[in-house]
Formats: C-alpha cells, structure tokens, sequence
C-alpha cells in the first residue's frame, strides 16, 4: 500500500484497483479503504471550512518545509563534516611546521665550558697525571668533584679536607659539604 500525505488536507491511501491490496489495508487499519478522488477530498475538504482548510495547508506546508529541511540539513551536515576534517588537517599541518621551524631554530651549538679557575698559590698543587688525586697523590678511588672549582679528588679525601676547611684544597673557594658529587667512571 503506498500513500500520499496531503491532497487538500486529507490523508488519502491510494490503492490500486486490486481486491487483494484493498483487502490488505482493510485488515491493517481497522477502516474500509477505497480509492479516494480529487472530486470527493475537494468537497470534504470545503465541507470542512475555511478554518480546517488553512489549518490544513499549514500543515502541509510545514510538513513539506520539514522534509525538504531534513535532506537540506542531511546535506549541509555531510559538508559541514568534510570541511571540518579539511580544516583541521590544515591546522595540524600550519602547527607542525611552525615546531619544525623552532625546533631547528633551536639546535645551536651549545656554548664553550668557561675557562677552569686557577689554582691559588696557597692551595694544594696539581699533579702532572690527571688521573691521581691532588690530595693523596695516588690514583683517583671512588671519584668525587667539587661543583665550586670543577677539580676531581677521591671521595674520601674531598669529604674530609671539606668538613674540616670548608674550602676547595686547589682554589681556595669556599665550599660545603652539598657541593660533592660524585662521579661515574664509563668502563
């Protein structure tokens, strides 16, 4: 059974001329239904009055705007997703060259280590190998720094002559016990 919504305001089943879909829609909507013609839902449709007939073609008229805006919005929301996406690739595009132009703006070289202080007259010399301790003139045993001068010592001697001289033994630099650290030799 195929119908139409609205020929003057009335809802009318059309049905063809066959007995068994006249049947069909008899059993479905508890109504008798024939074949309605344009003669009769124009007389139906004055039979009602002016105030039914422009109640009705309101209706009609928004039920036709409705589906016309249906599909209308069905369209403009399938472009209105397409645009987004494009937009959004674009913004993701713009952003990501603008971090590739500061991330190579960004890798200078890193500026020169200033010069080691020098040692003071007063201080504990340097030896000629760079691997003894200036403190026990043997090799360097479980190696510590000064983060004031810079200068290497074994751990030991550096926390001692620190807690008793408060200073660095080559510089002369006043020091404490939280600037030790300690070092790790790479094998």
């Amino acid at each position: 059974m195929a119908a139409t919504w609205f020929e003057f305001g009335i809802l009318m089943p059309v049905l063809q001329d066959d007995p068994s879909r006249a049947a069909l829609c008899a059993s479905s909507c508890c109504t008798p239904c024939r074949r309605t013609w344009s003669a009769e839902a124009a007389a139906a449709a004055a039979a009602a009055g002016p105030a039914a007939q422009h109640s009705s073609r309101l209706h009609a008229a928004a039920h036709k705007w409705w589906l016309l805006g249906g599909s209308a919005a069905i369209d403009h929301l399938r472009s209105v997703l397409i645009l987004s996406v494009f937009g959004f690739k674009i913004l993701e595009w713009w952003y990501s060259s603008a971090e590739e132009r500061l991330s190579s703006a960004a890798a200078l070289p890193p500026p020169p280590p200033p010069p080691a202080p020098k040692p003071h007259p007063s201080g504990v010399g340097l030896p000629a190998d760079v691997a003894r301790c200036p403190l026990c003139k043997q090799r360097r045993v479980n190696p510590a720094m000064l983060a004031v001068s810079g200068y290497a010592f074994c751990y030991p001697c550096v926390f001692s002559h620190v807690s008793e001289a408060h200073c660095c033994p080559v510089t002369r630099v006043p020091a404490t016990l939280d600037h030790i650290r300690k070092l790790y030799e790479a094998m």
